[in-house]
């Protein structure tokens, strides 16, 4: 049997390939999507709140407390 491999993403800063080497961004994204589209991505929300909460959301990714991506629903 094929094992899987996990991994986590914290997070990412692309700013300094947006000059020095864009192309890395374009390949990375395609890289990131592809994986999406063949189910081997699951990226996690870790709270959904509606557009009221908006501020309460922003405070969750300043303070760093959020786990996994914040939903606004609208």
């Amino acid at each position: 049997a094929r094992r899987q491999r996990q991994m986590c993403i914290r997070d990412s800063y692309w700013g300094g390939y947006r000059q020095l080497d864009p192309q890395a961004i374009r390949t990375s994204v395609d890289d990131l999507l592809r994986m999406f589209e063949n189910g081997r991505l699951a990226p996690v929300a870790g709270q959904v709140l509606p557009l009221e909460r908006l501020s309460e959301a922003y405070q969750l990714l300043r303070s760093r407390k959020s786990v996994g991506k914040i939903v606004i629903t609208m």
